[in-house]
């Protein structure tokens, strides 16, 4: 028999809740805690259509660029 291991991305590993609300609110000022939580209503793809953004590459994008050094220090040298 084979073991897996499944990853579950919706907190319970890590509460991404708020780091990436302050993430996102530096990068989008004018975005509210309301507007951030209804991104996640839903289909989280769904809710990005309501921005006029482009897609980014996320090797580019500010938001993981941020985001990564907080993923490291929780997982250590895995992310």
């Amino acid at each position: 028999m084979k073991k897996i291991v499944l990853f579950d991305f919706d907190g319970v590993l890590v509460d991404s809740y708020d780091y990436s609300y302050r993430i996102s609110k530096e990068l989008s000022p004018k975005l509210t805690e309301d507007i951030f939580r209804e991104l996640f209503e839903g289909n989280i793809y769904d809710g990005f259509e309501k921005f006029d953004g482009e897609e980014i590459d996320p090797s580019d994008d500010p938001f993981y660029k941020a985001a990564t050094p907080i993923l490291r220090s929780a997982f250590g040298k895995i992310v």
